[in-house]
């Protein structure tokens, strides 16, 4: 009895034995149960990746009211200076408030100051990352040797009234950067880039941010450097002051969208770009020097002109060409005076009119100077009621063949 009872569970016991899972080497075993054959699911979990949420560090306005070197940590609230791990804000402060970068190469996600801070890196950089967007509030300053970057997919906005000031360099690369426009302040912001600066911009947008009606800038000062390639510049002015450095294959493969003003000697280095809006002339054409203003524009040539805002000369023995096609202004008040030799072949050229100057203004032919004027427009910009004209003075000499002169 004993032994059949122990049959019967040695029996049983085998009918009803289930294999062991091991999780660590199969999610699913097969076992057999009175001759069937099943499966076992078992569950397992997957691991992720490690993640870490963005810190936000804000300056210490209890510590340091009135600025102070951003590489001291007490300076911080929390005591740690900001990392690329890390958005900073600096707000609030007193005084005539600097905090200066001295040294480092410091990164932070995103930087946030106010009108209170102005903004100084010395020495060493500042990198601006990807993440939260970036605002310069107050006035920041690159000095000479040091170095603000703008990395790719970074957003920089600069606050109405606001400039950066760029004695170091800058480089902003396949990111956006806005400037805000503003009302009735009188004078332009943006950026400078000062004697001695460099602005680097490659494959990126800078745009208006805002619907004011005063104008953005940047500004490149007698000294400075601007080099672009591959970006969208949709601001009011790109300004290449005389006296600033502008190299062939500097500007290249860039869509102007608002004005670009450059010396009339140096618009020949802007012929690599896709398109243009209005190009504004200055200074003059010194003897030995010889231009021709062609329609600009690699991609599209359509609505690009010239103006010239602030007068013009062109000397003995230098050449002014207004080639085919191209549609020159001469701004209200303004001259372009020859005593070398001017050519229009197969162009326009506007005169603008103005309102009780009780003065001309329009080509002044100089003696010893040439107007040579051939297939070509020439007409009154406006409805005011001073009057246009040509003047060629004694000894100088004006040819035209099949022109309209509707001055």
């Amino acid at each position: 009895m004993t032994s059949d009872k122990a049959g019967q569970r040695g029996a049983s016991g085998a009918r009803g034995r289930r294999r062991l899972v091991d999780p660590a080497t199969s999610a699913t075993k097969r076992c057999a149960t009175n001759g069937r054959r099943s499966r076992v699911l078992v569950p397992w979990a997957e691991g992720l990746e490690d993640r870490k949420l963005l810190a936000t560090i804000t300056w210490n306005t209890t510590v340091a009211p009135g600025g102070g070197e951003w590489n001291v940590a007490n300076n911080w609230v929390g005591g740690v200076v900001p990392t690329n791990k890390d958005n900073a804000v600096i707000k609030g402060l007193t005084g005539t408030s600097v905090v200066t970068l001295t040294g480092a190469a410091d990164s932070v996600v995103s930087l946030t100051t106010d009108s209170s801070v102005n903004l100084e890196v010395v020495s060493g950089s500042l990198s601006l990352g990807v993440g939260s967007p970036s605002t310069i509030g107050g006035p920041a300053t690159v000095e000479n040797g040091a170095a603000l970057n703008v990395n790719p997919s970074a957003t920089l906005y600069i606050a109405e009234q606001q400039n950066i000031t760029v004695d170091g360099q800058m480089t902003v690369t396949g990111a956006t950067l806005y400037i805000t426009k503003q009302y009735n302040r009188g004078s332009t912001y943006g950026i400078t880039v000062g004697n001695g600066g460099t602005m680097a911009v490659t494959n990126s947008t800078i745009a208006n941010y805002g619907t004011a009606i005063e104008d953005t800038l940047i500004e490149v000062a007698n000294g400075g450097h601007l080099t672009a390639g591959g970006n969208t510049f949709s601001i009011d002015n790109v300004t290449l002051d005389p006296g600033s450095i502008l190299g062939s294959g500097d500007i290249t493969t860039n869509v102007f969208n608002g004005t670009v003003t450059a010396p009339v000697a140096d618009v020949p280095l802007l012929t690599n770009n896709q398109s243009f809006a209005g190009v504004d002339i200055t200074g003059g054409l010194s003897s030995g020097q010889t231009v021709e203003l062609d329609p600009l524009g690699t991609r599209t040539t359509a609505g690009q002109t010239y103006t010239i805002a602030g007068g013009l000369s062109v000397a003995g023995g230098a050449s002014l060409t207004i080639g085919t096609g191209a549609t020159l202004y001469i701004a209200e008040q303004q001259t372009l005076s020859v005593s070398g030799q001017l050519k229009i072949t197969g162009a326009t050229l506007y005169v603008t009119k103005q309102y009780n100057r009780g003065s001309t203004y329009g080509i002044l032919v100089n003696g010893g100077g040439v107007m040579a004027v051939t297939d070509s427009t020439i007409a009154n910009n406006g409805t005011a009621i001073e009057d246009t004209l040509i003047h060629v003075l004694n000894g100088g000499r004006l040819t035209a063949v099949g022109s309209t002169f509707d001055i």
